[in-house]
């Protein structure tokens, strides 16, 4: 994030404007610093950090580049199994949530009817499957 910050040195001057170049916490700007004791990140320092680690990488690309791949497809196969993971958990507990809700509604459906004598006779309750 780029940001501007007006700030004066005087009652009398006007206040002057600077441009700094960070990448600021979302958690500082929300929170403050209980959450975040580092409230901002240099953009060159963020920039040095990963312009490194692409550099590293190429520079493994160039030695062996069949090593690269091998080493770039297990960690892609390895999201893959986590992501399938956590996608199957989701989806387990909301069809359990979807058949507890049923559940729910079959079983006030059914006290309805008791307290209704009505509400047997009536074609929508014929063809629910509770």
């Amino acid at each position: 994030m780029v940001a501007w910050y007006n700030t004066t040195n005087g009652i009398k001057k006007k206040p002057r404007k600077y441009l700094r170049h960070n990448y600021n916490c979302t958690f500082y700007m929300k929170f403050g610093k209980r959450y975040c004791p580092i409230h901002y990140i240099k953009m060159q320092d963020m920039d040095a950090i990963v312009l490194e680690d692409t550099r590293s990488l190429a520079q493994l690309v160039v030695e062996d580049e069949e090593k690269a791949k091998a080493e770039f497809l297990a960690r892609k196969a390895k999201h893959h199994e986590e992501q399938y993971s956590v996608d199957t958990k989701k989806f387990t507990e909301g069809r359990y949530r979807l058949q507890g809700l049923t559940r729910e509604m079959c079983l006030e459906l059914i006290e309805i009817s008791r307290l209704m004598p009505m509400w047997r006779e009536s074609p929508v309750t014929s063809t629910t499957s509770c």
